[in-house]
């Protein structure tokens, strides 16, 4: 990894919190926003964890 990894983390984060601000959502609801992005994440992370498992060819 390169030394611009944590600049890319920190600008996504701020874009992030910046976004929550200009619509107005609130504390609840963005952290509710945020546990469904999170669920699909891992819904994503699964399958491709099986897709690489495989042994046959697709």
């Amino acid at each position: 990894m390169g030394w611009w990894m944590a600049e890319m983390a920190g600008g996504f984060l701020l874009m992030g919190f910046v976004a929550v601000a200009m619509s107005r959502l609130s504390l609840s609801e963005t952290l509710f926003r945020a546990r469904g992005i999170q669920q699909v994440i891992g819904f994503f992370r699964t399958i491709i964890s099986q897709i690489i498992r495989r042994k046959e060819p697709l």
